[in-house]
């Protein structure tokens, strides 16, 4: 099993968990707002959220 985000070209935020022997199980999940959130609330106070840091290095 795989989990994570992927951050899009376009700026979408996908959260997925990819289940190798379960193929139905898997999710994608488009979750930009709640990252955007994240980011917005956290990129001066802590710059080193993994959040701030996926989506400064994206941009």
């Amino acid at each position: 099993m795989y989990c994570g985000k992927v951050i899009r070209q376009d700026g979408r935020v996908i959260d997925f968990d990819i289940d190798f022997d379960a193929a139905d199980y898997s999710i994608w999940t488009d979750t930009t707002d709640a990252f955007h959130e994240i980011y917005e609330k956290n990129k001066s106070s802590k710059p080193w959220m993994k959040e701030v840091i996926a989506y400064d290095l994206s941009a």
